[in-house]
C-alpha cells in the first residue's frame, strides 16, 4: 500500500492509503493524464470518491488536498474531513458500478473506508 500523511488546519493529520487493487487501477487510468479523486461531501453521492482527469475537475475553496503524489491528487471538502478517522483507505470493487468516475468504464469503482 502507498501511504502519505497530510497536515491541514481542520484536523491534526490524515493518512491516505491505497490498496494494491487501487494502485493497479490508478496505473491503468493514468495513461489518460493526471488524476483527481474527489470525496463528496455527502449530498447526492454520499461520500463516494469520484476520479476525474485533473484538467477536467474544478475545485473550490472548500476542498482540501489530503494527498498529492503523481499520478493522483485526493481532495476532501473541509466539512467532510472530520468524518474520517486518522486513516483514509482507498480501495476498488466491481459491484454497483455506475456514475461519472473514470474507472466506471473499466467496470470498477473506487470506494473509501476509514480506519
Amino acid at each position: 500500500m502507498i501511504k502519505m500523511h497530510s497536515d491541514f488546519s481542520s484536523k491534526e493529520s490524515l493518512q491516505v492509503t491505497f490498496t494494491p487493487d487501487a494502485i493497479e487501477l490508478l496505473n491503468r487510468l493514468k495513461v489518460q493524464g493526471s488524476l483527481v479523486i474527489h470525496v463528496s461531501d455527502g449530498c447526492c453521492d454520499g461520500t463516494v470518491p469520484n476520479c476525474y482527469l485533473q484538467d477536467e475537475f474544478y475545485s473550490d475553496s472548500n476542498d482540501v488536498v489530503v494527498y498529492n503524489e503523481p499520478p493522483v491528487k485526493v481532495l476532501i471538502p473541509k466539512t467532510t474531513i472530520d468524518r474520517f478517522k486518522n486513516n483514509l483507505v482507498i480501495d476498488v470493487h466491481d459491484k454497483n458500478v455506475a456514475g461519472f468516475s473514470l474507472e466506471v468504464a473499466l467496470d470498477k469503482r473506487f470506494y473509501i473506508r476509514s480506519e
